[in-house]
């Protein structure tokens, strides 16, 4: 049925044609909305509010147990991926009987719950650095276990066992007795004021001075690599241990309340506009209520 531009301007209940006013029409249906439905665009924020400071009071507090670690960037991340896996996360977790029953939702629950802080985050400063290590928990004390639990396993895992150990001690054994025959070669060449010999072992070829001398050091260099790594990361790392937690957490339930609150509006108006296009009889082309604003 074809509708005349007069009835369209008659629908629209002002005299400009409906194309050219569906802005106008919009602007109107908002405002009629806003009229309509103040008290609830009012009061739905702050109720909305309320309910989420208190659901927020209501949570379970978290409390935080802090240890200082003096240890370099590299061994910071190397801690943090061994201390995060799931295997190590099953075996402090399952103890502590949190984080669900499986590896990789404890790795996950520990993830949230542990922090380990750079204090110069954006230096790139060599050398160690005092990392604040972190842990929250809603029991305190099961905080501080968790922590100390952590820190120890870390420590334990540094130390190479078995096979591993075996191997670096042969290592380093052979590198002692390098360089104690070097130290003698040396004796040898200074007390009979040579610049040159020959080595037994070393095919005839006469070998340097200065060659045995560097040699040496590299050997004794090598030998304390392999003892720093078979000693691993010592317990002196850790400057202050994990503290038992005196008072919770701050649970920010004065901004989750401010946000939620903020969010409601707009969501409450959205729905009143739906509900008032989608109401029973409604019809799209039905005559707006004018809205006249005050002289």
């Amino acid at each position: 049925m074809a509708i005349s531009q007069k009835g369209l301007s008659e629908l629209t209940g002002s005299g400009e044609p409906i194309g050219g006013s569906t802005e106008r029409v919009f602007s109107q249906e908002l405002v009629l909305a806003i009229v309509d439905h103040i008290w609830l665009l009012a009061i739905g924020p702050i109720v909305v509010a309320l309910v989420a400071y208190l659901a927020a009071s209501l949570a379970p507090h978290q409390y935080r147990s802090s240890a200082l670690l003096r240890i370099d960037r590299a061994t910071a991340k190397s801690m943090e991926q061994f201390v995060t896996s799931p295997p190590v996360a099953n075996q402090i977790l399952s103890k502590h009987g949190v984080g669900g029953d499986l590896p990789d939702a404890q790795a996950s629950f520990l993830a949230h719950h542990f922090g380990l802080i750079d204090p110069e985050p954006t230096s790139w400063r060599a050398g160690d650095r005092l990392y604040r290590l972190d842990v929250n928990d809603s029991d305190p004390r099961r905080a501080q276990a968790i922590a100390t639990d952590l820190i120890q396993t870390w420590l334990a895992s540094t130390h190479p066992q078995g096979k591993a150990r075996a191997f670096l001690e042969a290592l380093l054994e052979r590198n002692r007795i390098a360089a104690n025959e070097k130290t003698k070669l040396i004796d040898q060449l200074e007390s009979e004021t040579a610049k040159l010999v020959a080595p037994s072992g070393a095919s005839g070829e006469p070998a340097s001075y200065l060659s045995v001398v560097i040699g040496r050091g590299e050997n004794w260099a090598a030998v304390d690599r392999l003892i720093a790594r078979l000693k691993g990361v010592t317990a002196d790392v850790v400057v202050v241990p994990p503290n038992l937690p005196q008072a919770a957490m701050p649970t920010r339930a004065r901004g989750i309340a401010v946000l939620f609150g903020v969010a409601a509006l707009p969501l409450l108006l959205v729905l009143v506009l739906l509900g008032r296009y989608l109401a029973p009889g409604r019809s799209p082309y039905q005559p707006l209520r004018r809205f006249r604003p005050m002289a």
